[in-house]
């Protein structure tokens, strides 16, 4: 476990000593969305912005925001409920999967190294009385999709063209604005 997260760390080190310029992910520019249409069930649609509610029943709102993410059309389920979503894509996109970490350290639905899931942006909703949220991502095809991860705090951030690049970084607007510093596990993970 921890030479993979050493090799991680060395992988992402390397990703921020390239040199490379800024791009989409980390310009603050919203992320272009790609249209969809959700089927009848246990999600429903909603705009990501700050004050919106994260989950079906209401509960915590957004209190920021990655600026990326703002006016995405998203889907929040019941998390206590969770169940299949069942939505027709566009085009080929990645969906955009804000996740609580749990802290237990068991392996969720979202490792990577089993789910082709990509740690896109950490730190990029953040509510009262909640942890973080990370940003997942994973390429799904143009037409009928379905997806279930279960029961957990989890709300689909939006979908993005599959194409596009985005480096995986650190929301450090959100991170400051709970007075603490940055979390860097992405580092890491």
């Amino acid at each position: 476990m921890y030479e993979k997260e050493l090799a991680t760390f060395r992988k992402r080190i390397a990703e921020l000593n390239s040199g490379a310029t800024v791009n989409e992910s980390a310009s603050g520019k919203p992320f272009p969305q790609v249209d969809f249409t959700l089927e009848p069930g246990a999600g429903e649609e909603f705009t990501v912005e700050k004050g919106a509610p994260l989950f079906k029943d209401g509960g915590p709102q957004i209190s920021e925001l990655a600026p990326q993410l703002n006016g995405l059309r998203g889907i929040r389920i019941a998390p206590r409920e969770g169940g299949s979503l069942h939505f027709t894509l566009a085009q080929p996109a990645q969906i955009l999967l804000g996740y609580q970490a749990s802290g237990s350290g068991e392996n969720s639905v979202l490792d990577s190294a089993t789910e082709q899931w990509n740690l896109l942006l950490l730190n990029a909703v953040t509510a009262p009385k909640v942890p973080a949220m990370a940003v997942w991502a994973k390429v799904l095809p143009a037409g009928e999709n379905e997806i279930d991860l279960g029961k957990g705090a989890y709300v689909v951030l939006g979908f993005i063209p599959a194409d596009l690049h985005v480096m995986p970084h650190v929301n450090f607007t959100s991170a400051n604005a709970g007075g603490g510093p940055p979390n860097l596990d992405w580092l890491f993970e």
